[in-house]
């Protein structure tokens, strides 16, 4: 189960934070308007990847703690659906859409790390 959480962690949720990173940086550009709320959205999913990147370090060693490690990061999605959700624009509308995808890999991950014993 081990390789398995890790390849969840690292291979899909770490990317995926990552991609979402970017798509925050974009959204920035596009609408100067919700520069700073993009921003905070941006630093909610670094947070992520380095939950995520934390989350896997622990694995062996602390599975429950790795499992908090992921639980925690629904705290950051939480904070994106306040600071963009209310929005009407559709850079706004696309980026709380990949946010709620951001939230099935959570709780993925959070599957996975209580398999190996979180």
């Amino acid at each position: 189960m081990l390789p398995l959480a890790e390849v969840v962690l690292l291979g899909i949720g770490v990317p995926y934070a990552k991609s979402l990173m970017k798509a925050a940086d974009t959204a920035a550009e596009k609408v100067p308007a919700l520069k700073e709320q993009f921003k905070q959205c941006e630093d909610a999913y670094f947070s992520i990847l380095m939950d995520f990147k934390v989350a896997a370090k622990d694995l062996k060693s602390s599975p429950t703690s790795a499992n908090y490690e992921t639980i925690v990061c629904l705290d950051q999605t939480t904070r994106v659906d306040y600071w963009i959700g209310k929005n009407k624009d559709s850079t706004s509308k696309s980026l709380m859409e990949l946010n709620m995808h951001m939230e099935k890999v959570i709780h993925l991950a959070i599957g996975a790390t209580e398999a190996v014993g979180g």
